[in-house]
């Protein structure tokens, strides 16, 4: 005999409950919305007609789930050529995964993409166009549940951003030791979240820049950014990134975002905004596009 346990709600309630008997249909005899288990209970709880009653407790299978994926691009005005909003995508190519195994590869005139998935799955996306970075978008259906419905959607939303050459992000909260090129272990959750990116554009050429403020010599504060540059570099590709995507780039005190040059006076947030770490594409791994 296997040990006992406690029936969980509905057949266990405060009321007095006894004699159950269930009747259990495997998932994979169901059709959509039928019954998965059936459990006749005799209790005193409400909603009977004397003292004690048979009561019918049903419980239905989540039969069909159902992800319904929006897709979305980054809107380009072409006057003043700043990126706002974002609009449905067009024209992209969708790669879908479930449990690992392709289920679609194909091109998408217009969104969205909804397609079934089973329960306890994982699946993901990735969607790429021409002139954007590829995204991806990974979940699953474990857990999914539903008391009254056998029927469930999933809504899911995959943004695309445009690449524009040459525009510099800072990748924020990037931390190294004192007057050093060692990255502090605080910078990693932040560089691990470009994983992802550099990975699913591996055609790109990425730079990482580093920055640093004018305190110190000229030639010392290049030297300082360069191996800046190459530690994160370095983190990027022990994390399995190809050598060939990447390409440090020190920069010293040359690109100031502010007048804090050498001889001002300034607080140390206003030194702290000069020291910065990078990253911005500059071409593909087989053809340079640099332009300065």
């Amino acid at each position: 005999f296997d040990e006992a346990s406690i029936l969980p709600y509905p057949m266990n309630s405060c009321w007095d409950d006894l004699q159950v008997l269930s009747l259990y249909n495997a998932p994979q005899d169901l059709s959509y919305g039928e019954v998965g288990e059936q459990h006749y209970i005799v209790s005193n709880r409400e909603g009977g007609l004397g003292k004690d009653d048979v009561f019918l407790l049903e419980e239905f299978y989540i039969n069909k789930i159902q992800v319904h994926l929006t897709l979305l691009e980054e809107n380009l005005k072409e006057q003043d050529q700043d990126i706002e909003d974002f609009v449905p995508a067009s024209n992209t190519q969708l790669t879908y995964e479930i449990n690992n195994s392709l289920t679609f590869n194909d091109s998408i005139k217009h969104g969205p993409y909804i397609s079934d998935v089973t329960r306890n799955s994982t699946y993901t996306f990735k969607v790429s166009k021409e002139g954007f970075f590829t995204a991806r978008l990974e979940g699953n259906t474990h857990g999914v549940e539903s008391i009254n419905e056998t029927y469930i959607t999933l809504y899911d939303t995959i943004r695309l951003e445009r690449i524009v050459a040459e525009k510099e992000m800072v990748i924020p909260n990037i931390y190294y030791a004192y007057d050093s090129a060692s990255l502090l272990p605080e910078s990693f959750p932040v560089l691990d979240t470009l994983i992802q990116l550099f990975s699913d554009n591996p055609s790109l050429l990425f730079e990482i820049g580093s920055h640093t403020d004018s305190r110190g010599s000229d030639v010392y504060n290049l030297d300082l950014s360069q191996r800046r540059a190459q530690s994160v570099v370095d983190y990027f590709l022990s994390q399995g990134i190809p050598a060939s995507s990447l390409e440090p780039k020190g920069y010293g005190e040359s690109m100031l975002l502010n007048s804090c040059d050498d001889g001002q006076q300034c607080t140390e947030e206003e030194h702290q905004l000069n020291r910065r770490t990078t990253f911005r594409v500059i071409g593909n791994t087989s053809i340079n596009i640099r332009q300065d």
